[in-house]
């Protein structure tokens, strides 16, 4: 099993699968493709201004192709999906 290692960013580590939301996917004429959310203060190791929330802007350039996918959610009881 591979061992994974934490990244120090400027907000220290961020820690945790909830840590970092995904609000908008944009893909522009210019081939541009720009995430924007927001990152949970709660759940990283250094507070800087001590926000709730920090927004981030993350942007790809040059990208060809975006395929967008439906969330797919399945039911462990029944094992439904459902999109």
């Amino acid at each position: 099993m591979e061992k994974t290692t934490a990244v120090n960013t400027c907000l220290g580590v961020l820690k945790g699968r909830d840590c970092i939301y995904l609000d908008q996917v944009k893909q522009d004429d210019l081939n541009n493709l720009t995430f924007m959310g927001d990152i949970n203060g709660h759940l990283i190791s250094q507070h800087r201004d001590e926000k709730d929330w920090f927004p981030y802007t993350l942007t790809f350039r040059r990208v060809l192709a975006y395929f967008a996918l439906s969330l797919i959610h399945i039911s462990e009881p029944t094992r439904r999906s459902y999109i």
